[in-house]
């Protein structure tokens, strides 16, 4: 009898895990109020142009892409570089978004949802 019992809970315990919901992650077009950094893009822009500091000789700008979720508490996570610059800055700008305050998270119908942003940057690094 005990084995039966065991056996049955095992069993659920698999089916449990095996389908268990995965939660579902919005692309920024899909949601109705996007992910906000705190105090807004103002705020970001500052504390991005703030935080990275590169040493170069030469003034040059070029665009990164950087890839990341934030999810329905605000954290951010699964950080990537989608368009590079250079090992140097990209590792700095990985860095960075690792350290970030949470955000105001997406909202869809309402409830808070994780949502993957793309986000450009445009970094200049002057002599």
């Amino acid at each position: 009898m005990s084995r039966i019992v065991l056996m049955v809970a095992l069993i659920l315990v698999i089916y449990d895990l095996t389908f268990a919901q995965v939660e579902q992650i919005y692309n920024t077009a899909e949601v109705e109020i996007k992910p906000q950094f705190p105090d807004g893009d103002a705020a970001l822009f500052k504390y991005l142009s703030e935080n990275l500091k590169f040493k170069s000789d030469d003034i040059y700008c070029s665009k990164i892409a950087i890839s990341f979720i934030v999810t329905k508490s605000g954290e951010i996570k699964d950080i990537e570089i989608k368009r590079s610059m250079c090992i140097t800055i990209d590792t700095q700008v990985l860095q960075l978004f690792k350290k970030m305050p949470n955000w105001k998270p997406g909202r869809f119908k309402g409830d808070p949802v994780s949502v993957r942003v793309i986000m450009p940057i445009q970094v200049c690094l002057q002599g």
